[in-house]
């Protein structure tokens, strides 16, 4: 029997753990210094609601249908409205820029995506900002870039890795795996929480050692089989510690970004926007990153009106210490600024999360580049592949696959 020793019980962990687990010949054993698996997901059942402290939404890909459906979680696509998209330039636009705007993208590097998107890749380690104003123009890149981007790597485009951010987009030999479902944005039915459960007993019935609460750090010994380090990069700094002493060094200097979370429910009305959500630039007067809808991008109890304001990040990072009622008045502050209108929530749910997410820097674009493991050590998480679980699910079964784990 082989044997592989998975450290760190969150998405990528359990997704290492999966992929080991259903395929004969193999032990496993995984190990998370929290009393509960998921990490950053978890997921708030309220009176109000159903409401997702981390994660809403997966891009869904085949890898991730495949972890769904094989331990029982069911998928539920988002709903036609969700194609709305928002961003707020003086009120909510669908479409932020003007004609004047638009011209760079239309005749420049949209063409080029069709026809030579190798002409597009980013120099190494060319900012996100810097690609954009060469590549689509300053407009498109204050108005449609940098909100789309930093509301979902919560950095500043400034600062932010072209590379790491769109190198795998612009990748012109790059294809998306057909799934089953014919959706593009997913979530589990039962919230992601559900989706952890089910995870965990499906590995349990396996017969996976699951080590609750236990902090694990490597010895030289230990690497005598494969062991997967599938933490934040920061958590990995201590683990590898003993065993890869520089390597630890450069985990430990990785900048970190914390996120705030405010959840809250509403009465319905009728001038409420229907779509995914609304994201920030940051002249507009606004210090969340976005808002997502969540009773339109996943109808299920229609009941209130739910929303999730995002905070934090490289933009207001001061949130992650403000007491809830400072918070709410943040939120009201806010939403007043993209509906005309204050109004207090009937219910929330609030989730701080310090050292969430990694900064997606050219620092770490370095890193990355120049990263050199030792025999049977391998890292797996979300500042190896970037942010988004489907991405970190498939890395999965790259690992897999290069342990000799094939179906």
């Amino acid at each position: 029997m082989a044997r592989v020793t998975v450290i760190g019980g969150g998405i990528a962990g359990l997704s290492c753990a999966f992929q080991f687990a259903r395929r004969p010949g193999w032990t496993v054993e995984l190990f998370e210094a929290a009393d509960r698996l998921g990490g950053l997901l978890q997921t708030a059942y309220t009176p109000w609601g159903m409401a997702e402290l981390a994660a809403r939404a997966v891009i869904h890909q085949a890898e991730w249908e495949d972890l769904c459906e094989t331990v029982g979680a069911k998928i539920l696509p988002a709903s036609r409205h969700s194609r709305n998209r928002y961003i707020f330039r003086g009120r909510p636009r669908k479409m932020p820029l003007g004609v004047g705007e638009l011209v760079p993208i239309l005749t420049g590097a949209g063409r080029r995506f069709v026809t030579d998107r190798a002409a597009l890749r980013p120099y190494p380690g060319e900012t996100v900002a810097a690609w954009g104003d060469r590549q689509i123009g300053p407009g498109a890149t204050r108005y449609l870039l940098a909100p789309a981007l930093g509301g979902i790597y919560a950095g500043d485009v400034e600062r932010l890795s072209a590379s790491l951010i769109l190198g795998r987009m612009l990748d012109p030999k790059a294809k998306r795996t057909p799934t089953r479902l014919k959706a593009r944005t997913v979530t589990p039915e039962a919230g992601f929480s559900d989706l952890i459960k089910k995870t965990e007993a499906y590995l349990r019935a396996r017969r996976v050692a699951i080590h609750l609460g236990t902090p694990r750090r490597l010895a030289p010994e230990d690497l005598d089989h494969p062991c997967i380090v599938a933490t934040s990069a920061r958590q990995a700094a201590p683990v590898v510690e003993a065993v890869a002493p520089a390597l630890a060094d450069q985990l430990a200097r990785t900048e970190m970004l914390s996120l705030t979370v405010v959840c809250a429910w509403y009465p319905h009305d009728a001038k409420d926007l229907k779509g995914f959500g609304c994201l920030f630039p940051a002249d507009q007067g606004v210090r969340a990153l976005g808002v997502i809808f969540n009773d339109v991008l996943f109808p299920r109890d229609q009941s209130y009106r739910s929303e999730t304001w995002i905070y934090g990040g490289d933009r207001s990072p001061e949130t992650a210490q403000m007491d809830d009622p400072a918070l709410l008045d943040l939120v009201r502050a806010d939403r007043a600024r993209l509906t005309g209108t204050p109004a207090a929530p009937i219910g929330t749910a609030i989730q701080r999360w310090p050292d969430a997410v990694p900064y997606y820097t050219p620092a770490l674009e370095k890193f990355l580049a120049t990263l050199d493991l030792p025999p049977n050590l391998h890292l797996a998480g979300n500042y190896i592949v970037g942010i988004g679980l489907a991405k970190i699910v498939e890395h999965s079964t790259v690992i897999a696959a290069r342990l000799g784990a094939g179906t």
